[in-house]
């Protein structure tokens, strides 16, 4: 009796001093319950810890909710009943398993793509709110397993085997797909029309603008989710005549004369330019709207004698100064010819 229970101590004593390290291949353990390493890789063998498992129908049993349609994150109770004597281990082969009824239990293996608990103790036991959750994404993982096993001292482990298929146990999400908040009513608008805050990558919608303005395009929404929103603009009144600002003096001007900032179209007026400067033509509104502005341009100065450079007078005195320089240059030649 004495060393059946020293040998029980010293193989409780090895499996507490053995060490978990992640294998190579992350599904593997290396740690198996008698305290040697055995690098199985759970995912794929039909043992568990060097032991052929025996099927039994009360080592696990599903909660409520069994057989539903589960999607992303999605969690499953697993209440574990009956377990043999001697220590049990709880595996899946994806997604995380946890719980309060893990609390006590060891983790096998931290490696991120296996998730491997291990239970000692003295007698059969049963454990409730040990839960699975399903990986984030699902749409690459069409079976996952989830594996209790139970060992009794050194002898063979019964092990039950809950396999959960894309098609039958959960609906992996649709693809996510870009959206634009389309749902800010544009300036000068009246609402956001049928644009949502979930516009589809590719697809337009049209908001409605206030009265006096008119929308401009569509609100669109890029292939990568950036919005490019409609707008509202000022609708042009059709019973209005176009009118140009001719108030401004122009340059070397005094005033703007009767040239006003709604000369009507077809329409002209007049500055007054500054003294020493005269007006050249009018200020004139096209029918379209567009001012052709008249200029101030300097007043040429009169010459000595009275009159202006461009002046007749001006002519005659030329022509007498060519008179007089031909009639000198003429007695200078004749004065020559007489020496």
């Amino acid at each position: 009796m004495r060393r059946t229970s020293r040998a029980r101590a010293l193989a409780a004593v090895t499996l507490a001093l053995c060490v978990r390290a992640c294998a190579a291949t992350p599904t593997r353990v290396t740690c198996d319950r008698r305290g040697s390493y055995s690098l199985e890789d759970l995912a794929t063998t039909g043992q568990i810890m060097n032991e052929t498992p025996v099927t039994v129908t009360n080592a696990i049993a599903l909660g409520a909710g069994f057989g539903a349609t589960y999607g992303a994150n999605a969690v499953v109770t697993l209440e574990l009943k009956n377990l043999k004597s001697g220590g049990a281990f709880v595996h899946a082969t994806a997604g995380r398993l946890g719980g309060d009824g893990l609390a006590a239990w060891t983790a096998r293996t931290d490696c991120a793509t296996t998730s491997l608990y291990h239970k000692s103790y003295g007698m059969a036991a049963s454990y409730g709110g040990v839960t699975w959750t399903a990986p984030s994404d699902v749409s690459n993982l069409p079976t996952v397993e989830i594996l209790v096993a139970s060992a009794s001292g050194q002898g063979a482990v019964t092990r039950q085997t809950l396999t959960l298929t894309r098609d039958d146990n959960w609906v992996a999400p649709p693809p996510s797909t870009p959206t634009c908040d389309a749902s800010a009513v544009p300036t000068n608008g009246a609402s956001a029309g049928d644009c949502t805050a979930t516009l589809a990558a590719g697809a337009t919608c049209q908001p409605v603008c206030a009265s006096g303005y008119t929308v401009s395009g569509t609100s669109a929404c890029s292939s990568s989710g950036v919005l490019t929103p409609a707008t509202c603009t000022a609708t042009p009144d059709p019973t209005s005549t176009p009118t140009c600002d001719a108030s401004a003096v122009p340059t070397n001007g005094a005033s703007a004369g009767d040239c006003t900032a709604t000369l009507a179209a077809g329409a002209t007026c007049q500055p007054v330019c500054a003294s020493g400067y005269t007006v050249s033509g009018t200020s004139a509104c096209s029918s379209s709207g567009v001012l052709t502005p008249a200029t101030c341009t300097a007043t040429p100065n009169p010459t000595p004698g009275g009159g202006y450079g461009s002046s007749g007078s001006s002519s005659s005195a030329a022509s007498r100064t060519v008179t007089l320089s031909a009639s000198l240059a003429f007695a200078t030649i004749l004065g020559g010819a007489l020496a």
